[in-house]
């Protein structure tokens, strides 16, 4: 079966406050086909599920530091180069390296970003982090440093 689709169902055990079995699919499933290599879309969906996990904190009861942690090396280690191409994945990217305790690696895709922005609609992606992503992310990070101002400084523009 697609990783995707066992994201879904993840989620849908999310939903349903059954977090064992969303743990479960996570771990056989999900983080597996991530650390098999398969790229960003597999990355990204474990990285989504880890995050709606991470917001159900009481109710679940389990630290995923572990488990942002595994994610986040593997980003570390496969996809640096991919930061700064597809904005939606580069959320993804930053969001697991914070998790996982990578903040040198987290300010190195904010610098890719620094230097990937442009202006020129032609380059679509570019275009669109100048606009939000970067600022996003930026964001992201100053929320990690447990720097709100900044954080919000820099995120409601955006919003």
């Amino acid at each position: 079966m697609v990783t995707h689709v066992w994201w879904h169902l993840a989620l849908y055990y999310v939903q349903l406050g059954q977090f064992e079995e969303a743990l479960s699919l996570l771990d056989t499933k999900v983080k597996e086909d991530a650390k098999s290599g398969k790229g960003l879309f597999e990355l990204s969906d474990a990285t989504s599920l880890l995050m709606r996990l991470e917001l159900e904190k009481k109710p679940i009861g389990v630290d995923l530091k572990d488990r942002w942690r595994e994610i986040a090396e593997i980003y570390k280690n496969n996809q640096m180069e991919a930061a700064g191409a597809v904005t939606f994945y580069d959320l993804h990217i930053l969001i697991a390296l914070l998790h996982g305790d990578k903040k040198k690696a987290a300010h190195q895709i904010i610098d890719i970003l620094e230097s990937n922005a442009d202006t020129n609609i032609q380059r679509w992606n570019s275009y669109v982090l100048s606009k939000v992503g970067r600022e996003l992310c930026k964001g992201l990070l100053a929320f990690a440093n447990e720097e709100y101002a900044d954080c919000v400084n820099l995120m409601y523009p955006v919003r």
